[in-house]
């Protein structure tokens, strides 16, 4: 997977000098952060609220970029490997104190008619859209029900519920992702931990940087401007993790204009 385009520097964030508010400041997990458009636009906006965030990823190395940055500890992590994960979310959790909340961003696409898609590439995308899921989430969960609190938000795709030609790896993936939200749902009600799946409209990223073709048809099927769509997902994504929310979950929300 290439690297995403650089971007800018975060706004100044939250003050963790002062003891008092770094232990009132919630602790999150970022899987897929700088490396991704999405997970860039949420270490923006979360940087500036009262969080404590560790962030992945994947190919090049952020950390000089971020090294300013009080608030936020990057970790290279490939999370296919399940070893990887655990050994990686164990260090966070004893660095930070624990893990509040959990944000699967990860994934991959490898666009191809299924006809033409070796078991290789399927695997690939499988493993890391899903399987990586999966052990993110149960490797955080074993805490999360000994303290009988946390949140967990999978970021999904409408191809999950609907396929698309040409993403049958892909879709597959997202959909499993889907039904993966539900399930755990109903696991962790009874351990207060709420999980939820967002899927984001068109955004173009480096998933899709190929496809301008895939940018009008969206821009067709939508009823509002697509390039809001980035903003909406990152701020709503935002208002998942706040407090505000404290019994939503086991639910899918589409953050677009699209109506099938």
């Amino acid at each position: 997977m290439r690297p995403a385009a650089p971007i800018r520097y975060l706004k100044t964030c939250y003050n963790v000098n002062d003891p008092i508010k770094t232990r009132q400041m919630k602790k999150l997990l970022l899987i897929g952060g700088p490396g991704s458009v999405i997970g860039a636009q949420l270490l923006e906006i979360l940087c500036e609220k009262e969080y404590r965030i560790a962030a992945t990823f994947f190919s090049g190395d952020y950390r000089e970029q971020y090294a300013t940055r009080k608030n936020i500890s990057l970790y290279p992590l490939d999370i296919s490997r399940e070893n990887e994960v655990e050994s990686l979310i164990r260090k966070v959790e004893q660095e930070l104190g624990g893990i509040d909340i959990l944000i699967n961003n990860a994934g991959i696409f490898r666009g191809k008619l299924m006809a033409l898609t070796n078991p290789e590439q399927w695997k690939q995308v499988l493993d890391v859209n899903l399987t990586g899921v999966f052990f993110t989430c149960k490797s955080v969960t074993r805490e999360m029900m000994k303290r009988k609190k946390g949140k967990i938000i999978n970021i999904a795709s409408s191809k999950g519920m609907k396929g698309g030609a040409g993403e049958s790896a892909y879709s597959a993936s997202k959909a499993g992702v889907i039904a993966l939200t539900k399930s755990m749902a109903r696991e962790l009600a009874g351990h207060h931990i709420t999980v939820n799946a967002v899927c984001p409209g068109f955004i173009p990223s480096r998933l899709n940087r190929h496809s301008e073709n895939a940018r009008i048809n969206a821009q067709k099927e939508s009823l509002m401007d697509i390039d809001h769509n980035l903003n909406d997902a990152v701020h709503f994504i935002r208002f998942l993790c706040s407090s505000q929310l404290q019994s939503v979950t086991g639910q899918v929300f589409y953050i677009d204009s699209r109506v099938d």
